[in-house]
């Protein structure tokens, strides 16, 4: 029986993203503690107290936006009419880019930070377009017909470029 790969489908998680949370929470642990003790030995002035108070509640909510950013994720779905990608968690981007809107796709190796310098938490902007990649150093990239380019990250470039020659897009666009 033969059988035909008909979707590719893959979820990125940063691997790091505990130990990001737990720096982030030593050092808010670290500033409230800072701003407790300044409180209670009467280093700030009487009116200041409950400024600082206020002020390390703040520092504690943007601690907890900055501890959800490691969480996000990509999910990357291809099949013989797109290519669909999805990011989540505050709020959800998705993007669909029919294969006759595709010029080149091919999977590549990059160096993220030195082509993509801008950016956090898996969506980063360089002069190659935009980079969508939790981790590693492979990618499929994709560079439409209109002239954007976008990269997005793969844990299986095996799998993926295996897949993509088993398409029968490849009369319609350049799969190198």
């Amino acid at each position: 029986m033969f059988f035909t790969m008909l979707t590719f489908s893959e979820t990125q998680q940063n691997p790091y993203r505990w130990y990001v949370v737990l720096a982030v929470i030593g050092f808010s642990l670290s500033l409230v503690s800072w701003f407790y003790w300044g409180a209670t030995v009467n280093l700030l002035a009487e009116g200041e107290s409950l400024v600082s108070w206020k002020l390390a509640g703040a520092f504690i909510l943007v601690s907890v936006f900055f501890c959800a950013i490691p969480f996000r994720k990509i999910e990357t779905h291809i099949d013989q009419s797109s290519v669909q990608f999805k990011i989540s968690l505050f709020g959800s981007k998705r993007e669909v880019i029919k294969w006759e809107d595709i010029d080149h796709a091919y999977v590549r190796e990059f160096v993220l930070y030195g082509e993509y310098p801008k950016g956090m938490g898996g969506t980063r902007q360089g002069p190659n377009g935009w980079a969508y990649v939790m981790n590693g150093d492979y990618g499929l990239q994709i560079n439409k017909k209109s002239g954007g380019k976008i990269l997005l990250g793969t844990q299986r470039p095996d799998e993926l470029l295996a897949f993509l020659t088993t398409l029968p897009i490849q009369q319609k666009t350049k799969v190198l």
